[in-house]
């Protein structure tokens, strides 16, 4: 029975170990689930606008396939991060929608580290600067009776820090990029409530640069993921909105790793909490939390996030 439950823990700890030696998770994510929130859908005017999103998250649970904690392991990860994102509107129309293009940069800091009764497994920490992302190409409608819709094309360049002897380095620069259309939905209801979702789905090249439990380099190829953030917004004042905010994650095809499918790893997560907006003179900031209520094949945990809207 001692025997059985030792093997049991270590084939845990082999399982732990291979998904997050490069990254935290299987897929290769680029977006930060739970970054779009109240009237995401609704495209402003011409003009030059930034947002700030800074973002905590901490998780002491990883879940295997099966969305169990991962027993016998003392499992801690820690994220803070701080992106600038530049978005342009000069005043074109493009098959009617409104045109735009935007470019956004992040700093990190991340801290990971795993034990088994007392063995440290994994202890790494890290600073530095995240991959970009930026899009060439915005679209945003308003069609009327309180619908509108964005529709853009992002685009992640693998220029982060990346080290793959360092899992730090790997949870926001993931040496590979990734190709994430999407459709941003709005819709307000009397007596001002809104419905938004942002609908993403990530294509990724390949990362060449994987290391195996031992060190060995291979080539992965991510499988492709599908996200969708959500917002129920009430208005309580003319510059003060609350509601219940959400987001779903899904890994939606098979890693690869030297073009051999890699089974059971797909990651999913679903995460629910309360936000609040509140409008400025020319600005916007919205706070919010997240509260991971189910992950398989992932860290579970929760989020936090200031979010600062503003016009230059």
């Amino acid at each position: 029975m001692e025997i059985c439950g030792m093997c049991s823990i270590l084939l845990m700890v082999f399982i732990f170990l291979w998904r997050v030696g490069s990254s935290y998770a299987g897929g290769g994510q680029h977006y930060p689930n739970g970054a779009e929130d109240f009237m995401c859908g609704v495209a402003p005017g011409p003009g030059v606008y930034f947002i700030s999103y800074s973002y905590m998250y901490t998780a002491d649970e990883f879940h295997d396939a099966r969305g169990k904690n991962t027993q016998g392991l003392d499992f801690d990860l820690r994220i803070v991060a701080e992106a600038l994102r530049l978005v342009f509107f000069p005043g074109m129309k493009v098959l009617g929608g409104e045109y735009g293009f935007y470019f956004a940069a992040s700093v990190y800091s991340a801290d990971i580290s795993a034990k088994n009764r007392g063995v440290v497994l994994m202890d790494d920490r890290f600073s530095g600067v995240g991959d970009v992302v930026f899009s060439p190409l915005l679209l945003g409608w308003h069609w009327g009776q309180g619908l509108h819709t964005i529709l853009s094309l992002d685009l992640y360049a693998p220029t982060g820090h990346y080290n793959p002897k360092h899992p730090a380095t790997t949870l926001l620069a993931r040496n590979h990029w990734t190709f994430e259309p999407t459709l941003a939905i709005t819709v307000i209801v009397s007596p001002g409530i809104d419905l938004s979702s942002k609908v993403m789905v990530d294509f990724h090249t390949t990362n060449d640069d994987y290391l195996d439990l031992y060190s060995r380099r291979h080539s992965l190829r991510p499988g492709r993921e599908l996200h969708v953030d959500l917002a129920l917004g009430v208005p309580l004042a003319d510059n003060l909105r609350l509601g219940l905010l959400g987001y779903v994650y899904k890994q939606i095809s098979d890693d690869e790793i030297d073009g051999h499918r890699v089974k059971d790893d797909r990651g999913f997560v679903f995460a629910l909490g309360p936000g609040a907006r509140f409008l400025g003179d020319n600005y916007a900031l919205v706070l919010k939390a997240y509260h991971e209520l189910k992950a398989k094949n992932r860290p579970q945990g929760y989020g936090l996030w200031l979010k600062i809207q503003g016009r230059f």
